[in-house]
């Protein structure tokens, strides 16, 4: 009898460890690769894996960076840079940390895709209170957007798109 029980209890462990898998066999996008992705991204710069293993951040001297990046169905890939500044930047400087966070973190073919459109000036803007947003018209991205929003001393610039293969 207590051997039977321990039986049902390795099939129901088995079990249990196989349901994020079977969860998550149907996803458009490896997530392995992706975690993998982070932690190299962790390791080199000596950042913090969030959470969900989707994220990182670290500061550099009085900045602060954070890379999210995965998905399953959408994959989607951000930089934010927030750092202290007594008033918000300009618009060339802008452009130009945006396309240097793109080359530092993207992969090149998306921060090629950054810079054509900045250059080309395929963007729209909008701008809401402190923040502003320049969304970029990139083929089969749903998203490819510059957001900066400065208030209480504080300067954030987010880079991001997403995109369904």
């Amino acid at each position: 009898m207590h051997s039977r029980r321990a039986g049902w209890l390795m099939v129901l462990f088995a079990s249990a460890s196989l349901a994020p898998t079977v969860a998550h066999a149907d996803c458009t996008y490896d997530e392995a690769t992706q975690l993998q992705r982070i932690v190299s991204l962790a390791q080199r710069v000596n950042g913090q894996v969030g959470a969900g293993g989707h994220s990182v951040r670290w500061r550099e001297g009085q900045t602060t960076i954070e890379v999210v990046y995965g998905g399953c169905d959408h994959l989607g890939h951000s930089v934010t840079r927030e750092t202290p500044a007594a008033a918000p930047m300009g618009e060339a400087e802008l452009l130009a940390l945006a396309e240097r966070m793109a080359l530092e973190q993207w992969a090149p073919a998306e921060a090629e895709m950054l810079r054509n459109a900045l250059r080309e000036q395929r963007f729209t803007r909008s701008q809401s209170g402190a923040e502003s947003v320049l969304n970029l018209s990139v083929p089969d991205y749903f998203e490819f957007a510059i957001t900066q929003r400065h208030a209480h001393g504080s300067e954030r610039v987010r880079i991001h798109w997403g995109r369904n293969f």
